[in-house]
């Protein structure tokens, strides 16, 4: 038993409680933490929803910035209202890790999904997109 939940960040699958975290599986629960998953590097995917960036004009996007810890990996997929779907990988630069995009793509809309792969630690603390609209209302 893990006590009073009523303070602490819960989700259906996740629950944060204190500084541990804790993972439910049809099995049972299980305390998150460690560098590895039994000695195997950590795996990680996260999809965003889409995004209209602020603006409900179209948009050109290009760069992604990463306020980012880890020592894995990164890969960055993007999506457009089309469907169409990019993938960059992501690189280091000073304190953050950053994705340049391809030019002359344009979008209402854009989804993000973040894949870190290899990995013994990471910490998402943001997410920056650099972007320029179009000028037309979409």
């Amino acid at each position: 038993r893990i006590g009073d939940w009523s303070s602490d960040v819960c989700s259906s699958d996740l629950c944060r409680v204190g500084m541990d975290t804790y993972g439910f599986k049809h099995d049972g629960l299980y305390r998150i933490d460690g560098a590895s998953d039994s000695g195997l590097p950590i795996n990680a995917l996260i999809d965003f929803q889409a995004d209209d960036l602020g603006s409900p004009q179209g948009k050109r996007a290009g760069n992604i910035f990463l306020g980012l810890d880890t020592d894995g990996n990164v890969l960055v997929r993007t999506i457009e209202d089309s469907g169409r779907k990019m993938n960059y990988r992501a690189y280091q630069r000073r304190s953050e890790f950053r994705a340049d995009m391809a030019r002359g793509r344009a979008s209402r809309f854009w989804s993000l999904r973040l894949e870190i792969s290899d990995s013994s630690h990471a910490q998402l603390d943001n997410i920056e997109w650099v972007v320029s609209t179009n000028g037309r209302r979409t």
